[in-house]
Parts: C-alpha cells; structure tokens; sequence
C-alpha cells in the first residue's frame, strides 16, 4: 500500500508562509498608501459630464482591483496593511496563551493531589464566552480611545491571552496526569527523580510534539474571536466612529475589523465591502485550519499516540 500523502499539512504550510510572508511586506507591495484617496472625479461620456464617486465595486479598475470603500479607499491596499496586524496578533496570543498555559497546566498537574477549587474554576470557567469578557474588558479602551494603535493592539493581546490560559491549563493538565501514570513516570520516581527532572525529561518531551498543533489551534480561536468582537465593533488596534457615514471605523485595517465596519453596506446594497475582506478573513482562518490538521495527522503516524482533543 501507498504512503498516503498529507495534503493538509502541505496546503496549510504553504498558504500560511503566503500570509506570514505577506504580514511582513505587505505596506510595501501595496498599490497605495492608507492617506491615498480616489476622490469625486468626473468623465465625458457621449459628450456629457458623468461624476463618479466612491465607493467603487471590484474588477472594475485596474487602479483598484478590489473596488474602493465609502471613503475612497484601496480595498486591496487596506487588507495588505492589515495582513500585518492580523497575523501578528493571532500568532501572540496564541503563543501566550500556550506558553503560559503550558507551564501552569504541568505545575499543577505535577501535583500529588489536584486542587478541588482549581478543577471548580476549570468547569465554571469553560461555560463563560471568552468573547464576553474580552469585549467588557476593551470596550470603553478601544472606542475612540486616546492610546495609539500598538498600545490598544498589545492590550488586546494581553486581555485576550490570559483570558484563554484556563482553556490551555486544562488540557495540558489532564495530559500531565495521563502521562504521570505511565510506567516510565514510575521508574523515574523509584529512581529518585527530582519533580524538576521528571518535568524536564520525562514530561515536557511527551507534550512537546503536540505544542505544534495547540499553537495552530488557538491561532484560529484568536482569529475567530477577533470576528465575534469585530461585529460589534470592537476593532483591534482602535475604533474610530465616523459621524458622516454613521459607521465604526477600524484604525489598523485588521481583517475582522475591515469586516465589522462594511456591515452597514449590506443594507446600502454594497455588500462587497464585506464580503471582500470576509472572504480574506475566512481563507487565513481556513488555511491555519488545514495546517493544524495536517500537524495532527503527522503527530499521529509518528509517534502514533492518542489525538489531542
């Protein structure tokens, strides 16, 4: 029989260096900068005078092939400004909570008897929106906020990883007690191991090759958390509140919140200006997706273990 291929990793893998490739050069690929504007222009057409004015739909010109928003503004240049907020705050705070929830997870996991008001907090805490608590958190800070848009981000960041550590502490928590009832775990112990030792040889190596996967997991959370805020106009980076238009407006551009402030165009039959950076929003989610999976499989036919649920 054929080794069977694992094209989700492949897919995954490629799609995302597109991405973290595109978060780090994406300003400077862009077709204009954030301060460009198409403006009110008029043309002669069948020897008449015709104004056009934004927004305009995509494929329409080849100055803006994405189309413009209410203001005028390249939508393909907006998204590659936003390529770069959007990555990076997915990737942090997934890598914090992770990080953090990792070695909280194996300290109290380690443990001879688990904690009754840990296990308590652990089951309450699972039944509570993380997207509430965020939201309440940041609301009143993001809105029209005096804090620029890298301090707001980093608060964000901050609010939303620690907010999502009990998930992670959890799940390495009962993994730790897994393996702690392993035979090695035993040896290690009649042996005279130190509870740092055992950690360090024993119980971080069997947790590390499924670190891969988790990290890719909570970057999609983040993402999709991102999305739940964004509909109510909590935009990462800063929310700015346009009284012409009467809409929210995203300060860095961030892809959820490019999504959040077109949601008025639905009702003003514009619906592109959602549905284009939507589409972005929703293929970055799926491409980490199809990566986490492929990871999974792969960490399976290696070290045929149990999946990580």
């Amino acid at each position: 029989m054929g080794k069977t291929r694992n094209y989700s990793l492949y897919i995954g893998v490629f799609f995302v260096s597109l991405m973290l490739i595109g978060g780090i050069i994406g300003p400077k690929v862009a077709p204009h900068d954030l301060t460009y504007n198409s403006g009110v222009y008029s043309e002669v057409i069948d020897g008449k005078y015709t104004l056009f004015s934004p927004p305009f739909p995509p494929f329409e010109s080849k100055e803006y092939i994405l189309g413009t928003d209410y203001w005028g503004y390249d939508l393909l240049s907006e998204l590659l400004y936003g390529m770069r907020y959007t990555v990076i705050i997915g990737v942090s705070v997934a890598l914090m909570k992770v990080l953090l929830g990792t070695i909280i997870g194996i300290g109290i996991g380690m443990l001879k008897k688990q904690p009754v008001w840990w296990e308590a907090f652990e089951e309450t805490w699972g039944y509570i929106p993380s997207f509430l608590i965020v939201y309440f958190m940041l609301v009143n800070i993001t809105i029209e906020s005096p804090f620029t848009p890298l301090q707001l981000s980093a608060l964000f960041a901050l609010v939303a990883g620690i907010v999502g550590v009990p998930s992670i502490v959890s799940t390495v928590r009962h993994k730790t007690i897994e393996i702690k009832k392993r035979p090695f775990m035993e040896a290690a112990v009649v042996s005279g191991a130190t509870r740092m030792t055992m950690i360090r040889k024993e119980v971080f190596p069997h947790l590390r090759s499924e670190m891969p996967y988790l990290l890719v997991v909570e970057i999609v959370h983040t993402l999709s958390l991102m999305g739940q805020l964004a509909l109510f106009n909590l935009f990462i980076g800063g929310t700015k509140f346009d009284p012409e238009f009467n809409t929210f407006v995203s300060v860095t551009k961030e892809w959820a919140g490019l999504v959040g402030q077109a949601r008025p165009s639905l009702m003003w039959g514009q619906s592109y200006l959602m549905f284009v950076p939507l589409a972005f929003l929703l293929f970055m989610i799926l491409s980490f997706t199809l990566l986490a999976h492929g990871i999974k499989v792969k960490a399976q036919k290696t070290y045929f273990k149990a999946p990580w649920y």
